[in-house]
Parts: C-alpha cells; sequence; structure tokens
C-alpha cells in the first residue's frame, strides 16, 4: 500500500506539474526525463563499477547512487538546452487542450521514472516482501519501464537490452 501512495503521489505531481506547465514545455522535460533515464539505466553499470573500483562506495548504494546522479546530470543539460528553446515559443497563447496534453505527457512519465525506481530497488531488494505483496500496482508498474524501454528500443537500439545488462548486473552483485 505504501509503494501504491507514493507512486500515486507521484504521477499525481507530475500531472500536475504537466498541466501548469503545458504540452510545449511538457515534450522538452519528457525528453530529458527519458534521456535521464535510458543514459542513467545504460551508463549507471559502468559508473557504479568505477565507483567501487575507485573505493568511493559500497556495493551496496553504488548502482543506485551512480542512476541518480547520472539521472540527474543528463536531465539538468536538457532542461538547460530546453530553456534556451523555449523562448522561441513562449509568446504562443495555447489553450486548455495544451495543459491537458501536457499534463497527461507528465504523468505517463511520471509513471515510467516510478517504474524505473520500483524495478532497480526490486533487483536490489530494498523492498520487503510483505511492502510487495501489499502493493496493488507494484507488479504491473514495475514493469512499465522495461516495457516502454523495449518498446523504444525499436526506435532507438542503445535502449532495447538496457533492463537485461542492469538485471545482469545485479545479479552479479547479489552473488558477492
Amino acid at each position: 500500500m505504501a509503494l501504491d501512495v507514493t507512486g500515486l503521489i507521484i504521477i499525481l505531481l507530475f500531472f500536475i506539474r504537466g498541466y501548469t506547465r503545458g504540452l510545449i514545455v511538457a515534450a522538452f522535460s519528457v525528453i530529458a526525463i527519458l534521456l535521464g533515464v535510458l543514459c542513467a539505466l545504460k551508463l549507471s553499470q559502468s559508473f557504479a563499477a568505477w565507483l567501487l573500483l575507485k573505493g568511493y562506495m559500497t556495493s551496496a548504494w553504488a548502482p543506485m547512487l551512480s542512476y541518480i546522479i547520472l539521472f540527474v546530470g543528463v536531465v539538468l543539460v536538457v532542461r538547460l538546452i530546453a530553456k534556451m528553446l523555449q523562448k522561441a515559443v513562449e509568446g504562443m497563447m495555447l489553450g486548455t487542450v495544451n495543459k491537458l496534453a501536457g499534463g497527461l505527457l507528465y504523468a505517463f512519465l511520471g509513471a515510467v521514472l516510478w517504474s524505473s525506481i520500483l524495478w532497480i530497488g526490486g533487483r536490489m531488494n530494498m523492498f520487503s516482501p510483505e511492502l510487495i505483496a501489499s502493493s496493488k500496482t507494484y507488479t504491473w508498474l514495475s514493469g512499465l519501464a522495461p516495457w516502454f524501454f523495449g518498446f523504444a528500443g525499436n526506435l532507438l537500439p542503445f535502449a532495447k537490452d538496457v533492463f537485461a545488462n542492469l538485471q545482469h548486473f545485479f545479479d552479479q552483485i547479489n552473488k558477492k
């Protein structure tokens, strides 16, 4: 139940954020978040291995910390670019449809982000079996990000095997 409430809050906050920004700004934000998640998922294994090799982190936290650092870094860079592009479209007055579309786009984005956190948290055994069993949405939502990035892999081939590669990485860490 706690996972469901947390996920619902995240998705609702994302909807509100998208609604207030509208579709145009939301689209740039979606690109930032998706690239952030893709890059973090794709590169977090290598970055975590580097953190472990250099002794900056213990094996328990390196995967999650590397994911967060990479995600935030990519999002900040893309948003900086988006702010420059936003200046070109600030004069447009778009109505309620723009706001609703932005809200829906952001809500989906929030669901994909929450799904990737659930997936990684599940692989790192961060959630107790009781917590997962009490959740009504864990099974569906934890599979959303792998499905979405598998689908995105048809458009962007480097995204196709992100979750399979991470699963192998977590299997190796869990053996230690």
